[in-house]
């Protein structure tokens, strides 16, 4: 079995970039990181960004996950991802 550690990032679409900063800022206590034209990187920690906001699709979705280094990594074929 393959052991999450934690959450890296969480890439979401949203039609609205400003309605989305105002939810994550007001109600999950994240901090504007960086503000592209398309894009809205936010922070939680001391990581560059753990979520971003990208104009688009809702349905847009991605997340990266940091899994345990081992043996049922390798027999996953998650080796390739560090």
């Amino acid at each position: 079995m393959i052991q999450l550690r934690d959450v890296s990032y969480v890439r979401l679409g949203s039609p609205d970039l400003q309605s989305a900063e105002n939810f994550a800022s007001a109600c999950l206590g994240l901090q504007v990181a960086e503000r592209g034209k398309k894009d809205l990187y936010l922070r939680s920690d001391e990581r560059a960004h753990s979520l971003c906001y990208s104009e688009g699709d809702p349905r847009n979705q991605t997340v990266g996950f940091e899994v345990e280094k081992g043996p049922a990594r390798q027999a996953k074929g998650l080796a390739r991802y560090r």
